[in-house]
């Protein structure tokens, strides 16, 4: 009974047990070191884009239609705000999720932006012009009805940016706004 009862109080004990060994602390310090430094070199291959979202009214372009009446071409027009007009090139990638088919992935097109207009209206908008495909047939193979107008949120791509680009960038503007 009494062995139990035993304090070891001596100073090298202590030492021993409060220090951690150094390689341990060395082999997790290195493993964590690795584990963000890939990380950060995946951030590079990774692209999050830099989109403008906007309301879309989808149309049958009516000076295509009568000239070739079985071939229909799609337009879709999105208003976009002054402030992000100036973003806006032409041959953009666009995104056109349809109202229509919110459900499923099958009410989305991709289409490209034709044409902007500047228009002087009270509200300051302008008009972007898109060019969808002429035809397409939905996901699980079904067409969709182009008969009337489709509304939906057009997506416009206007950088491709990576992550790690992203992540960079802030710290690249100040170095150059210092060197100036």
């Amino acid at each position: 009974m009494e062995e139990d009862d035993i304090e070891m109080k001596s100073g090298e004990i202590n030492k021993i047990l409060s220090e951690p060994p150094h390689v341990i602390v060395r082999i997790g310090t290195a493993w964590i070191s690795a584990i963000i430094l890939f990380v950060f070199i995946c951030s590079f291959f990774i692209y999050y884009p830099d989109v403008i979202k906007a309301e879309v009214l989808v149309t049958i372009d009516s000076l295509s239609a009568p000239r070739l009446p079985h071939r229909k071409q799609l337009v879709g027009k999105a208003m976009l705000s002054a402030f992000d007009i100036g973003k806006v090139r032409i041959g953009q990638t666009v995104t056109v999720k349809l109202r229509q088919y919110l459900d499923n992935k099958d009410g989305k097109i991709t289409g490209r932006v034709q044409k902007i207009t500047q228009n002087s209206n009270k509200h300051d908008e302008s008009v972007v012009i898109i060019s969808l495909p002429q035809e397409f047939t939905a996901i699980l193979n079904h067409r969709i009805n182009l008969s009337g107008d489709l509304s939906g949120t057009a997506k416009i791509i206007v950088k491709d940016k990576s992550i790690g680009e992203r992540i960079i960038s802030p710290f690249v503007s100040v170095l150059k706004k210092n060197k100036k």
